[in-house]
């Protein structure tokens, strides 16, 4: 990992626009193979030099590109924000 990145671990994610990313039918087509997933909310499993980040933080995070549907993400701090306790990572 490089400088400022974190790895979280992913267990929920979103499905939006990853519906239409995977027909094809989405403006910004990915090449396959490609990960889809442009949401997630997770748990901080690792911190490389993050200034604003600790193991174990609750957090949401925003992709520039795919990669939410994996298990754990190496993510860049500056897209990843702290879920505040009183709010659950997951929603029904």
């Amino acid at each position: 990992m490089r400088e400022s990145t974190t790895l979280v671990s992913t267990p929920f994610t979103k499905f939006r626009i990853d519906i239409l990313a995977c027909k094809g039918k989405y403006q910004e087509r990915s090449k396959p193979p490609f990960t889809p997933g442009l949401e997630v909310s997770g748990v901080v499993s690792e911190c490389c030099e993050c200034q604003s980040l600790s193991k174990g933080d609750r957090v949401f995070c925003i992709f520039s590109a795919n990669g939410g549907f994996s298990e754990e993400c190496v993510v860049d701090e500056s897209r990843c924000f702290i879920v505040p306790k009183v709010h659950t990572i997951y929603q029904r």
